[in-house]
């Protein structure tokens, strides 16, 4: 029989007292104020898409340039390969619309995030489990907001059945 080292009880009530103070949480508060609140402000007018065409489908491609992103074009599927650090994409003509092709352009971009040189998430996932699942959500979410900040059409039929599953089965898995 081996006896096991004993610990320092200084050592364990120090790392007991450093853990709860890493939970503390900090509230800022800053001032804030509407436009209205402010003299001399016009009123705030939407742009129209004339004036503003970064809101339509083709600024999923502008983003996607910028993004430093290798897109391939071409196949019958769409996904983000971590091993060749670039995304595949079916061409346009594929999707049903430009805003099929922007959301599910964003979706993958959103996988290509992951890439340990960027945010460093683990990309090598068993699909099925809770963690694909949430790489899945996060995708599906970041593409629906990015779409309806640019005025893409987010009311894709699969995006909100397809966010509730993945939920479901991430916090399945979380249980």
């Amino acid at each position: 029989m081996t006896d096991k080292p004993q610990r320092d009880p200084m050592q364990e009530f120090a790392d007991r007292i450093v853990a709860e103070l890493e939970k503390i949480r900090v509230l800022k508060h800053y001032a804030v104020f509407h436009a209205t609140q402010v003299d001399g402000i016009p009123a705030y007018k939407a742009p129209t898409f004339e004036e503003a065409p970064w809101t339509r489908p083709e600024a999923a491609d502008i983003i996607l340039q910028n993004s430093g992103a290798i897109v391939r074009i071409g196949g019958d599927k769409a996904f983000y390969s971590p091993a060749t650090d670039h995304i595949q994409l079916p061409p346009e003509h594929a999707f049903r619309g430009p805003p099929d092709f922007a959301a599910t352009a964003l979706h993958e971009l959103a996988h290509w995030t992951g890439h340990p040189s960027r945010l460093n998430r683990d990309m090598r996932l068993r699909f099925g489990s809770a963690a694909y699942a949430m790489e899945e959500l996060r995708a599906e979410l970041a593409s629906a907001f990015v779409a309806s900040e640019l005025g893409i059409p987010t009311d894709i039929p699969q995006h909100a059945s397809y966010i509730r599953r993945l939920d479901q089965t991430a916090q399945a898995g979380q249980a």
